[in-house]
């Protein structure tokens, strides 16, 4: 059952992405997101330790 349900909704996607209406729902929900995770404590902290793990792979391979 679930995988016919992802099956479907994989073809529906690529034509729901298409609709200026989604586009503007997507957006809108996007604004209202955005400046709460910019500010938020756990999303700085899962940032700084992506960064530190890329510095760390920098330092690995030169």
């Amino acid at each position: 059952m679930t995988r016919l349900v992802i099956n479907q909704v994989d073809k529906v996607l690529p034509y729901l992405s298409r609709l200026p209406a989604v586009d503007a729902l997507v957006r809108a929900e996007i604004n209202k997101i955005l400046p709460q995770l910019v500010n938020s404590p756990e999303i700085q902290t899962l940032i700084r330790a992506q960064a530190a793990q890329y510095i760390t792979y920098l330092q690995a391979h030169p």
